[in-house]
Formats: structure tokens, sequence, C-alpha cells
């Protein structure tokens, strides 16, 4: 290894022909490689920091400690809590790492330590971009549990079980009829080799869009950060209020609207969602309301 090696550099990442770049002198096709492959490493790079994060001493102790004054408000004995701290437990939660102890702890700290607030007063204005960002968070998990994915099917580079050019799982087939409409794959999703974390979005025609996008050079980091809100100078992109496998109760923030609009074409039942839970808190429509010529979406 050289000693200006990095991680990215000589991270496990697997690589194949598709990968190859060498004689392709298309600079479009060698950009969407290129793409795939910053991609794949943007993924395993950040699971090491969040397992570093979870797995140092020092960071695993203060994550640890965290923790237990959060749920130590259900009884009402908890110190004085950081709106910084909790915002950093929440980055460190990564719905790749299915099973992890440390995501499960954090996200029932935190819910303990919500309802907690809530019961008492209104959420400080600092705190509701990091309920926002606990509430989108949540939800991919209940839906990686909706759609039965084990951790091998949620590691840095996992093909989507859909892929009929990836690693099909049988055992996915007789669940597709079960799954919420809104999670059933489409035409692309079976077609496009993607990441399973797409599969998530219950938006059908948001994730036909994402994954065009990703197909023609989308930046996947940027992607994430803007749903999530893991940049401290905009919000969490995607507002959850209700079932994570419903679209109905699914929101698109301003901020992503302007950063992201043109991944909202056609996405009507996004378009409604958004607006009617804008209306319910007396805000004006953010999306084009649907065409009556538009078949209502699932």
């Amino acid at each position: 290894m050289s000693p200006d090696s990095t991680f990215s550099d000589t991270c496990d990442i697997p690589v194949t022909v598709a990968d190859d770049w060498s004689g392709v002198t298309s600079s479009r096709k060698r950009r969407k490689i290129q793409n795939r492959l910053n991609q794949r490493a943007y993924r395993a790079r950040n699971r090491h920091l969040k397992s570093s994060k979870q797995d140092g001493s020092r960071e695993n102790l203060a994550a640890t400690s965290l923790c237990q004054e959060l749920m130590n408000f259900r009884s009402g004995s908890g110190g004085s809590i950081r709106m910084s701290d909790l915002k950093r437990l929440m980055d460190t939660v990564c719905v790749l790492q299915v099973h992890s102890e440390h995501n499960k702890s954090a996200l029932q700290a935190f819910e303990v330590f919500a309802r907690h607030c809530s019961a008492n007063a209104p959420p400080h204005l600092e705190f509701l971009p990091i309920l926002t960002q606990f509430h989108f968070t949540r939800a991919l998990f209940v839906n990686v549990d909706v759609m039965g994915l084990s951790q091998n099917q949620m590691h840095d580079d996992a093909l989507s079980p859909f892929n009929i050019t990836g690693p099909w799982d049988t055992a996915m087939a007789p669940k597709l009829d079960s799954l919420p409409l809104a999670l059933r794959p489409t035409e692309l999703q079976v077609t496009i080799p993607h990441h399973p974390w797409i599969d998530l979005l219950p938006l059908p025609q948001f994730r036909d869009n994402i994954l065009i996008a990703l197909d023609n050079d989308l930046d996947e980091e940027a992607l994430c950060q803007a749903f999530s809100g893991r940049t401290r100078s905009e919000p969490p992109g995607i507002i959850v209020w209700q079932d994570p496998w419903d679209p109905s109760g699914w929101e698109i923030s301003e901020a992503f609207a302007r950063s992201h609009g043109w991944l909202l074409k056609n996405c009507w039942a996004l378009f409604d969602s958004t607006n009617k839970w804008r209306a319910r808190r007396g805000e004006r429509p953010l999306l084009p309301r649907r065409p009556s010529d538009v078949i209502q979406e699932v």
C-alpha cells in the first residue's frame, strides 16, 4: 500500500468488467462508469466512517452515554441535551447496517427523548430538522422490514433483488403480491441495476426519475444528503408523517424542490401529498396540482 493511499483508494470495492473504462472512447459512457464507481465508493466510505464512529472507543462511549441520557428523559431525570449532539447521533445511524445494535439504540433513545419533549412543550425550532431526519431514517428501516431485506441485501455493493440482471432472490418473488402497492417494483427497477435503498421510497415515479438520473451522472452522495439533511446549510428534503409505505404521508420540502426539482417530474402522488400536508399547516401549495386527465397513482 502506498503511504499516500486513502480509504477510497484501498477499500474493498468489487470491480467488474463492466466497470473497466479502458478502451471506452465515448466520454458519456466513461462518465457513467466513473459515476457508478463513485456511487459505490461513496457507500463504502460512508459505512466505513460510520462504523468507525460506532466502534471507536471514544466515539462509541460518547454515543452510548448520550443514548443513556436520552432514555433518562422518560423519568425526567435527564440533564441538558445539546442539539449538536443530537444531530451527530442521528448522523451515525446508517440504513445499510440493517441489524446494527447502535442503530437500534440510537433510534429508540431519540424517540424516547422526542416523545418526552413533545409532551411537555412545543419542540424548539432547532430541534425540528433533527426530528424530521429521525422520521425519514426510521421510515427507511421500516420499509426494509416490510420488504424483508436482509443485511446481505443491503451492503455497500448490493444490487436490488428486483434487478433481473442482478442476483435475483427467488425468495422475493412470492412476496411481490404481498408488498404494498407503492413499494412494488416498476419496469425500470427491474431492468436498471441499482442499490436497494432506492426501493425503499414508496413513490414509483420518483424512484424511476432517480434511476434515470443516476444513470446520467446524478451525484448520489448529494442526493442522500438532500434527503436526510446531513448538511448544516439545508434542512431535510423529505418529511414522513405516517406509515412509511404509504405515499400519502410523504412530503417534499421547499429546499429540496429548489435543489432537485427536476427529479420531481410527473410525481403527482408526491405533489398531492406535499400540498395536502402544507394545507394542513395553512401554507400555500408548493407543487402543481394533478391535471384532471392524469390517472391517480398508488
